[in-house]
């Protein structure tokens, strides 16, 4: 089993998610879904249709994709100055 798991009830996985480590079927061996993967439809199908009722991951679900906080997308000399009033 992993170290530091938590077990994701697979009713509770939705489309589109993404975790920021790999999720893995019940063993805790096999890999499901890869690191920043996003969950389609086939994912959420097949483990209906094996019965798996959840998966483990040493991660936790991301609000955004990691490429947006790898890039330099935030780069400070790209907010313009503000003004001063008055």
């Amino acid at each position: 089993m992993l170290e530091n798991s938590r077990r994701i009830e697979a009713s509770d996985l939705v489309l589109g998610a993404r975790f920021s480590e790999p999720l893995f079927f019940d063993d805790g061996i096999n890999m499901f879904l890869a690191t920043n993967h996003p969950l389609r439809q086939h994912h959420l199908d097949s483990l209906y249709r094996w019965n798996i009722p959840h998966v483990v991951t040493a991660g936790y679900e991301l609000l955004f994709p990691l490429e947006d906080f790898q890039s330099d997308v935030f780069r400070a000399e790209d907010i313009p100055e503000l003004e001063s009033v008055g």
